[in-house]
């Protein structure tokens, strides 16, 4: 279904398009599902960005962390960052997490690599970010922008147009989650 998707919404030549869905792990479907996401990945990699999360466990004596980042057969040759927001104190969150320390290197988060593929597809913007995170201008109520149900294209009642030169963020809106 996701395949199908990126199919879809890469013929409408969007600016980029945000996968906010991990796929650390194989499809309970089956290695052909995977490879047919991988396929469709490749596809439309010049104009994706695929989320991995960062993981921190540990105690007083010892602290692990892991990328978890998007299985090898799903992701080919897109890129992929880091997704996760950091709350404040009081729960909220204000600030975006353009890169993190991962195992001695600097790696660039989703959110920032979505801004690369804006700034080289011509999208008006800001200037370009500088340090590694920055505050979250939040502009507008609910409905500021625009939204289209998944199954809506995945059963072709939203034409590919719709995304012409968008960004096209993709994951769960639920309350809930915050997100």
């Amino acid at each position: 279904v996701h395949a199908k998707f990126l199919d879809i919404g890469g013929r409408g030549q969007p600016a980029a398009i945000g996968m906010d869905i991990l796929f650390t792990e194989p499809s309970l479907h089956g290695a052909d599902d995977d490879r047919a996401l991988g396929a469709a990945v490749d596809r439309v990699r010049d104009r994706l960005v695929l989320a991995a999360a960062l993981t921190t466990v540990g105690d007083a004596s010892f602290v692990k962390q892991a990328l978890n980042p998007p299985i090898p057969e799903v992701r080919g040759k897109a890129s992929f960052g880091s997704a996760d927001y950091d709350s404040d104190a009081d729960a909220f969150v204000r600030r975006a997490t353009l890169r993190r320390d991962f195992q001695e290197r600097d790696w660039p988060g989703f959110d920032l690599l979505i801004y690369r593929l804006a700034e080289k597809a011509g999208l008006a913007r800001g200037p370009s970010p500088t340090g590694r995170e920055l505050i979250v201008n939040y502009r507008g109520g609910p409905g500021s922008f625009p939204m289209v149900a998944y199954h809506r294209v995945v059963t072709g009642e939203v034409p590919p147009e719709v995304f012409a030169g968008k960004i096209v963020l993709v994951g769960a809106t639920t309350p809930t989650l915050h997100d």
